[in-house]
């Protein structure tokens, strides 16, 4: 019975088969035949896609960033998180259009962006004190973004480079 496991079957068991008995006495019902109810066939659902994959796919089909976060009604900062975990996924973003989402004035950003480069982990909390809060987490996270995305480019132009194609 549907909803009915062990533990209720042990202390419920005889009097549920005394009830099922009794009713198919009445209603003529023969019990050896064993009618079973027809289970529904489970519907196949495709996977569901997580929220970053959506936004960052709408992204790299060239969505804007302003665009994204009118669609789901999210704030700037949902949507560059949201790409930050689709390139931590895998999935690759044109740099130049990360880049191109940094409000900062370039006096601020080439520097921060060489601070960024100059750490392996890439932590932003050393730089956003070192900068004296000038530079904004969110515009931190663009920058380590846009980094991020120039390095996977740049390992695949080296390793197409060191690849001998030739048969």
């Amino acid at each position: 019975i549907h909803g009915v496991g062990t533990r209720k079957e042990e202390q419920f068991g005889a009097r549920f088969l005394a009830c099922i008995r009794q009713y198919c006495e009445e209603e003529g019902i023969d019990p050896s035949r064993g009618l079973r109810a027809e289970t529904p066939s489970r519907v196949e659902r495709p996977p569901a896609r997580r929220r970053f994959e959506e936004v960052g796919e709408m992204f790299a089909e060239g969505r804007s960033v302003e665009e994204i976060q009118k669609f789901f009604d999210v704030q700037r900062s949902t949507v560059i998180n949201h790409l930050v975990h689709y390139q931590a996924a895998g999935h690759a973003l044109d740099p130049a259009r990360i880049l191109a989402l940094s409000q900062l004035e370039p006096a601020l950003r080439q520097p921060a962006l060489r601070r960024l480069a100059a750490t392996t982990e890439m932590q932003l909390t050393p730089i956003y004190e070192e900068f004296g809060g000038l530079v904004s987490y969110e515009e931190l996270h663009v920058l380590r973004l846009y980094l991020r995305c120039r390095r996977e480019l740049d390992e695949t132009a080296m390793f197409e480079q060191r690849t001998s194609y030739e048969t």
